[in-house]
């Protein structure tokens, strides 16, 4: 193997006063027991400048947990001005409330778990403005998880795992716990809200030293703040700070902490906060210790002193030990310490089983082909004044670069989303993996590293198409079209591609080919949801007049196609967050409303509104068709669609808990700063004369998880079944119901607002302009609202003839030509003939209310996309 090496400039260590100082910005020292510390200072970018993703921030223990920046898309995680004490420090500060957005560790976690009898402690280095965002239960730093979740569709709050330990910002103000959620030993837990928390105390504005120190022989976590003791939390015998059998690791975070990574879930710190240095120690500090600490930092002191007997420590650091072919790897041994404040004056490097040589403290190297899976050894000697020597090694992994595979659908030429696809028959799919890449981390960089050169990026060169699930390759090449599909049908199409060092990497989708019963008619332009006997209000966000990404103005309505009168309007919108969105390309000439960003803008029906209010013993459904996208706001319980209402006074002045009036239902995103696509369908029903108990009235089904994509979501209420029963369903699939009380209605109380149906917020208490505010993200195409309970089954055959490109019932109508057919343009009735009878159809139907033409596009004989007398004097003639 051969390697590249480069020596950068000589650290330098001083002796002032007999006490060794470090290099500029450090603020702590290791010592035997520390696990890791990680000091904020050596970011290429300047403060204002966000971090590139994979940015890594060593370990400079030298034990490896080195942590990265993470999610940072949005540019919440920025480089800070750190202290201002202290000359050449700096931090890593949040600048946004851009949920996902951290710095964290990898691996199993284990460095940062602790047994029952393991005492440990955590020291942090904050800076906090004057003025802070309001992010609600955020981690500042710590491992600490709520709600983690095995199985992502299971109810949270009965079934998650709470685990781990962080300061945790209060809800109801600008106060900090520390959390804790110590869980059995056997790594087993009981299902609840599992927190034991110390007292509320504040971080001030300004710069701290701020510390936890858990003494599990005492049972007893105390919390410091600048040398001086804040809060304390007992923590039970016999727990121990590990992570869960089968759930998420305890990686430290900062910044954020995490709820699930499965789904994409965090717990946002507010904005305003930044660190600078951090130090986890496997010893519970005494308050001596803490207070000597504190007092050191003042004075810019790495803690803790250096004694006078101390033994030489070798401390190995690594800009990663995870390295692709031709990556620049630096290793620096400037934090090692000699013994008794002695200097070090030798550094010897070794890579692998080649010989020790004298280099400088920091140098860099790369490899031009892959390790074994161990890695390859490089190990640092290092030797003080007084002739004492000391060895740290670290194990570096080099990799080929590796491909992401990644499948692009077209149905009939329109570009579908998803690992799903759905297809009726005689549908055309397009496979297109043209968007497979060799990522490259934007901090993976050719020697000398500080030219900041991205390694070249490997090309694909093979794509390689296994259409059936048989292990062998039926099409080769970057976009392919398969015959028209033949229904019904499901298959999996598994792409592989390899790029040009030989690395390989798959993905797939599901095919569902939807085989459509003869004498259906197609859909009419942009319907997905037809009207029925029992259909109360249909509405179909088209928007004809508006082109996508205008703003929704007040004067423009969308019709009740059910032929009700319940026409919505929009409210409120001045702010532009509702816009005219994309809709289900399956759809001829469909379209969208789109929430684009947060705000109060709303859809409302205003007319009639005791149609949406339900008696004690009529059932209901509410089906959306809708869009999720990738990306979320950090609405807390915002109502996506629905009447809900929560906390609606008669009288303003009166106490919103105790008297206030919860009634109504509607698809309501659960609280918390960061939950991805969750949802609940909540419900308050009341008396059925209009009189309540004040009182937190809901009623909620299981959480479930709406993913990012198009997606049909139904909530049933059944109350002519024992029990009576709600229910909700996506894509066809139950996720969960709730028994219901019987003889309670959904109905508006007596004296207070009017229950009105709206989308993209609920209403709180119109009188007082308050609003349930749903996320953006979501973009709805249509909804329907009927006076009875949709049954699984009809609810599951719906999903397959909406995702078909079908809208639901189906409409009667001519036969659809069989897959296969020859197609003959004037063929009216599709005999296979062109003749007189083929003139007369398209005259009946359009002028005497005869049945369709079996193929409407054949009988379209000039090809304009519409049937017309035209038509039949082209036939005729």
């Amino acid at each position: 193997m051969r390697m590249s090496v480069c020596f950068p400039l000589v650290l330098i260590f001083l002796l002032i006063g007999g006490e060794l100082i470090s290099q500029e910005g450090r603020i702590f020292r290791i010592t035997p027991d520390t696990r890791a510390i990680w000091e904020f200072n050596d970011f290429d970018s300047p403060p204002g400048i966000p971090l590139a993703d994979g940015t890594t921030i060593p370990d400079l223990s030298g034990n490896g947990n080195d942590a990265f920046v993470k999610n940072n898309g949005g540019g919440a995680m920025q480089p800070g001005n750190g202290s201002e004490l202290c000359e050449g420090d700096f931090s890593v500060a949040r600048t946004n409330e851009a949920g996902a957005a951290h710095v964290a560790t990898n691996g199993d976690g284990s460095a940062f778990e602790f047994g029952e009898d393991e005492s440990f402690s955590i020291e942090l280095y904050v800076v906090r403005e004057e003025v802070t965002g309001n992010a609600n239960w955020g981690i500042l730093a710590g491992t600490w998880h709520s709600r983690a979740l095995i199985n992502d569709t299971e109810d949270p709050i009965a079934n998650g795992a709470w685990y781990g330990y962080g300061y945790i910002r209060h809800n109801e103000g600008g106060g900090w716990y520390l959390n804790t959620s110590p869980i059995n030993p056997d790594r087993s837990f009981n299902p609840s809200w599992n927190e034991i928390k110390s007292g509320i105390f504040e971080i001030p504005a300004g710069e701290h030293y701020l510390v936890s120190s858990f003494d599990r022989e005492n049972g007893i976590g105390t919390v410091y703040l600048d040398g001086l003791p804040v809060a304390e939390v007992s923590i039970p015998p016999g727990t121990a700070f590990y992570a869960p059998e089968g759930h998420d690791p305890c990686h430290f975070a900062f910044l954020t902490g995490v709820d699930d990574l499965s789904r994409n879930a965090y717990r946002t710190s507010p904005s305003g906060y930044s660190i600078s240095a951090a130090r986890v120690l496997s010893r519970a500090l005494s308050a001596e210790e803490v207070e000597e600490n504190s007092f050191l930092i003042q004075d810019c002191e790495p803690i803790p002193l250096a004694g006078k007997e101390e033994e030489i420590l070798a401390v190995l650091t690594s800009s990663t030990r995870e390295a692709l072919v031709d990556q620049c790897v630096t290793l620096s041994g400037a934090n090692s310490t000699g013994g008794d404040g002695e200097d070090i004056i030798s550094y010897e490097w070794k890579i692998g089983d080649g010989a020790y040589s004298e280099e400088g403290s920091v140098f860099e190297l790369s490899f031009d082909e892959p390790t074994e899976d161990d890695g390859v050894e490089v190990s640092l000697r290092v030797t003080d004044g007084a002739g004492n020597s000391g060895v740290a090694t670290a194990n570096i992994v080099v990799n080929h670069q590796a491909p992401v595979a990644d499948i692009r659908t077209l149905v009939n030429g329109e570009g579908v989303g998803g690992d799903q696809v759905w297809l009726s028959s005689g549908g055309v799919l397009t496979l297109d993996g043209s968007g497979s890449t060799t990522p490259v981390s934007a901090v993976a960089f050719l020697c000398p590293a500080e030219a900041e050169q991205v390694i070249p990026s490997v090309a694909i060169g093979e794509y390689l198409w296994d259409l059936d699930s048989d292990g062998e390759i039926d099409e080769t090449g970057i976009e392919i079209e398969l015959p028209p599909a033949v229904g019904p049908d499901e298959f999996t199409v598994t792409l592989t591609v390899v790029n040009e060092v030989g690395s390989e990497a798959t993905a797939t989708i599901d095919v569902s080919v939807v085989g459509i019963p003869d004498g259906v008619a197609p859909s009419p332009p942009g319907r997905i949801f037809m009207e029925t006997d029992d259909a109360i209000s249909i509405w179909e966000f088209n928007l004809p007049d508006l082109n996508e990404g205008d703003p929704l103005t007040g004067d423009v309505l969308i019709e009740d196609l059910a032929g009700n009168g319940l026409d919505a309007v929009v409210e409120a919108n001045d702010g532009g967050e509702l816009v005219a969105g994309p809709g289900d390309p399956a759809f001829d000439e469909n379209a969208s409303v789109s929430k684009s960003f947060g705000g109060v803008g709303r859809i409302v029906v205003n007319e009639d509104d005791d149609q949406f209010e339900f008696s004690q013993d009529q059932d209901f459904s509410i089906e959306l068709y809708l869009n999720r996208e990738e990306v979320l706001g950090v609405a807390n319980w915002g109502v996506l669609a629905g009447t809900w209402h929560s906390r609606n006074l008669a009288d303003d002045n009166l106490d919103e808990i105790a008297d206030g009036a919860w009634y109504g239902y509607g698809f309501v995103r659960p609280g918390g700063s960061e939950v991805g696509g969750q949802v609940l369908f909540n419900m308050s029903p009341i008396n059925s004369d209009g009189t309540f108990t004040p009182s937190w009235n809901e009623i909620k089904t299981p959480i479930f998880e709406i993913p990012a994509g198009t997606h049909y979501v139904v909530a049933t209420v059944s109350r002519s079944t024992d029990p009576q029963r709600a229910s909700v369903y996506l894509d066809g699939e139950f996720m969960g119901g709730v028994d219901l009380p019987a003889g309670q209605a959904f109905i508006s109380p007596i004296g207070h607002d009017h229950a009105r149906f709206m989308f993209f917020a609920g209403e709180d208490d119109a009188s007082r302009n308050q609003y349930r505010v749903a996320p953006s993200g979501y973009s709805i195409d249509a909804a329907r609202v009927s006076s009875r309970a949709l049954s699984a089954e009809e609810i599951e055959e719906n999903h397959v003839y909406l995702r078909a490109g079908y809208a639901v019932p189906l409409q009667e109508g001519g036969p659809l030509p069989k897959p296969g057919e020859n197609f003959v343009r004037g063929d009216a009735n599709s005999d296979g003939a062109i003749n007189l009878t083929d003139g007369v159809i398209p005259l009946l139907f359009l002028f005497s209310g005869g049945v369709p033409p079996a193929c409407m596009d054949a009988a379209d004989a000039n090809d304009t996309g519409a049937v017309e007398i035209t038509d039949a004097i082209i036939i005729f003639s």
